[in-house]
């Protein structure tokens, strides 16, 4: 059929005018050109054709061109890519009986119309049948479905044939989504539907934190097919924990038994443990008997320092507050003369596995330079949050060195008086503290009750990001003079007792007294000990469980002090493989959102990886992040050796297809023809040329004007 061709003006009644005028000015330029009538003319008509041309374009004219074509439907055809293809039955494997049909029928497939071919697992590809290797580990068929409706826009499928197992290992119910599909989706079924003699551990139920000591139930659900009253023995290993084992006698084939496991993780950490169930004879596949799982081991107890001058009465009443918490192991550091420690000296081991440290009056007058130092430099090195007491053997020229571990500034380091007997009266941040939600009584009540303090007047003030939840009371007159401060930065916290004789609190026969003192240390460690700081630079496998064979793929983001995105880093990572110590290394690419990095490993061998990350900005290292993660062939695709008929069916018949087997699959081609959805269609393609913007007008009209001078110029024309 010929196209309809159409032209459109924006004001087309200015067309005459604009010819008109055109055929008026070229008349009356050649009305006495001395020439003859013909060549008169000729140029009177070229004249007038590039000028009506030239004035056309104001008018931004378009030519339209309307064809009617007929489009022959587009058949959408998706083939199971994944790795349980590879399962024979009966002596077949399912990848080649999907090879057979579909080269048997393809002549005929290709007559139905436009074919669009793709192969699927963990996602959807175009694929043709001979590039399909069936090695994808997992499949997704809800994934499938929705991918297809994306790429109706660029494909305009009428109806999808979905060849497959009908398993799905990955991804929603897919027949929840085939459900909302807009076009049907007819099925075809490969592999054998019957039970094969099998042990499938399916899936395991355990926590995934844990306190270190604590019993962790697990549970293990399994099934078996065919080994109904055989005994299993089952095994739990990993975590560097003893092996455990459980006996169990099968009972009906086809439904999930539960065995329940306790462990004990006995150190911190994150640990990867494995249920296996040892293969009995006859049993179809092994690749479906383990299963590993992990499990983060928090700690049990708190460990917190504390650190004092010479013997006093606050480490008593510390010591008792501490001692009243199961969930706090404190470890007492006293001065026994300038230069060591009571019972063992301080290394920076004890620091290592710390929480929170205590000052007690330390650094004391008594502390030699070089006690002072090694203190501060052990806790600058290990960033622990630090609780400060000044008491009556406080050095101020020595507490000065310890002002970065403090939530206030000394304005002095000689106190004009010895002492000044003060009271602590709550500020209104007090009020929404967490230290002292937990009070039986109002704090400012029990502090009315509490005995007086001591104050040595170092010029103590509140840092700039510290919130003073104490300060002085002299005489019933309020004072910004700060007794009690706190700070959160963002690297460290930091609590400040700025009076002495708190121990007094301990002794008091007021109970809510002695409640304050105990939840202030308590309360006070707890929240030290909190980490409500976002993690700057954070490093996450894509999975704790890479498949063998798998892209392992890893993300980072990077933040500065300021929490502002650093994108300009540049970050190693390393992957060491636990038993052979073989290292992996690659480095992160920045990606277009701010801080955010990606990197991968094509492939890495089977086994446990520990990994380490580094930042580095410039020439200054800006961040580490360690962690682990496992390669291993999980046999995800082998734990329903039997094919899924009832999935394929519910799918076609939701969706409003059919579903088929190898054996009535010849009536797929007629019942398709029958759809009305799939049939042709007749559609009106319309192109349009915008001749103001086309190259060609502005070379007619120049070959116009062209011509014309020549004809000029031939007749001896000026």
């Amino acid at each position: 059929m010929l196209p309809e061709l159409d032209l459109t003006l924006s004001h087309p009644w200015l067309a005459t005018v604009f010819a008109l005028l055109a055929i008026g000015l070229s008349v009356y330029a050649y009305a006495q050109a001395p020439i003859s009538t013909p060549v008169k003319g000729t140029l009177i008509s070229l004249r007038s054709a590039s000028l009506f041309f030239a004035l056309l374009l104001l008018l931004e004219p378009v030519i339209g061109k309307s064809l009617l074509k007929t489009n022959e439907p587009v058949l959408a055809l998706a083939l199971d890519n994944s790795e349980s293809m590879r399962i024979e039955d009966a002596g077949l494997r399912r990848s080649d009986a999907l090879k057979e049909i579909m080269s048997n029928y393809r002549d005929k497939i290709k007559t139905l119309g436009e074919l669009k071919t793709y192969g699927f697992g963990k996602s959807l590809r175009k694929l043709e049948l001979d590039s399909l290797h069936f090695d994808e580990k997992e499949t997704n068929l809800s994934e499938t479905i929705r991918a297809l409706g994306r790429r109706r826009a660029e494909n305009s499928a009428k109806a999808i044939l979905l060849v497959s197992d009908g398993q799905f290992t990955a991804g929603e119910n897919p027949i929840d989504i085939a459900e909302e599909s807009s076009v049907p989706i007819y099925t075809l079924l490969i592999g054998d539907t019957l039970q094969k003699r099998d042990i499938t551990v399916k899936r395991i139920i355990a926590p995934v934190t844990a306190v270190a000591g604590s019993k962790i139930p697990v549970s293990v659900i399994l099934s078996q097919q065919g080994f109904t009253g055989n005994s299993l023995s089952v095994e739990l290993s990993g975590g560097g924990e003893e092996n455990l084992s459980l006996q169990k006698t099968l009972s009906l084939s086809g439904k999930e038994e539960t065995l329940s496991f306790e462990i004990s993780a006995k150190t911190p950490g994150e640990k990867k443990f494995v249920i296996n169930s040892p293969p009995l004879a006859g049993e179809f596949s092994t690749r479906n008997n383990a299963l590993p799982f992990y499990i983060n081991i928090l700690k049990s107890r708190k460990k917190i320092l504390v650190i004092s001058g010479l013997a006093e009465p606050e480490i008593s009443g510390v010591r008792s507050a501490l001692g009243n918490n199961k969930n706090l192991e404190a470890s007492f550091f006293i001065q026994r003369n300038p230069q060591a420690f009571l019972d063992k000296n301080l290394t920076s081991d004890d620091f290592k596995d710390a929480d929170a440290c205590i000052l007690l009056g330390f650094p004391s007058d008594m502390a030699s330079n070089e006690l002072s130092n090694q203190v501060l430099q052990l806790l600058a090195q290990s960033k622990l949050p630090v609780f400060t007491f000044v008491t009556a053997q406080t050095l101020g020229a020595k507490l000065k060195r310890f002002e970065k571990l403090l939530s206030v500034t000394l304005g002095k380091t000689r106190a004009e008086n010895d002492y000044e007997t003060v009271f602590a009266a709550p500020t209104n941040q007090a009020t929404s503290s967490p230290i002292f939600k937990s009070l039986t009584s109002p704090l400012e009540d029990a502090l009315q009750k509490a005995p007086p303090l001591g104050y040595q007047d170092f010029g103590f003030a509140p840092k700039n990001n510290a919130t003073a939840l104490w300060n002085m009371q002299i005489n019933a007159r309020k004072t910004d003079m700060p007794i009690f401060a706190i700070t959160n930065s963002q690297s460290q916290k930091f609590a400040t007792f700025c009076a002495s004789g708190f121990w007094q609190f301990h002794l008091s026969p007021d109970p809510e007294v002695r409640d304050l003192y105990e939840r202030t240390i308590l309360n006070t460690i707890e929240w030290l000990t909190t980490r409500d700081d976002i993690e700057r630079f954070s490093v996450k496998p894509a999975s704790k469980i890479f498949e063998a064979g798998d892209q392992i793929l890893f993300s980072a983001s990077l933040q500065d002090e300021t929490l502002s995105p650093i994108s300009n880093a540049n970050i190693t990572l390393k992957a060491i493989h636990q038993k052979t110590k073989q290292i992996f290394e690659t480095v992160f690419d920045s990606q277009s959102e701010a801080g955010l990095y990606l990197a991968n490993f094509e492939s890495l061998p089977e086994g446990d990886y520990s990994f380490l990350a580094v930042a580095n900005e410039n020439t200054r290292v800006v961040g580490k992040a360690s962690g682990i993660f496992s390669v291993s062939e999980t046999g995800a695709e082998y734990r329903l050796p039997q094919a899924q008929s009832d999935v394929l069916r519910e799918m076609a018949h939701r969706s409003g297809g059919k579903f088929y087997t190898a054996a009535n699959f010849a009536s797929f081609f007629s019942d398709l023809l029958k759809d009305m959805s799939f049939q042709k269609a007749d559609v009106m393609e319309r192109k349009s040329y915008e001749l103001s913007n086309a190259s060609f007008s502005l070379i007619l009209i120049f070959s116009l004007l062209t011509i014309e001078w020549l004809i000029r110029k031939l007749n001896t024309l000026p």
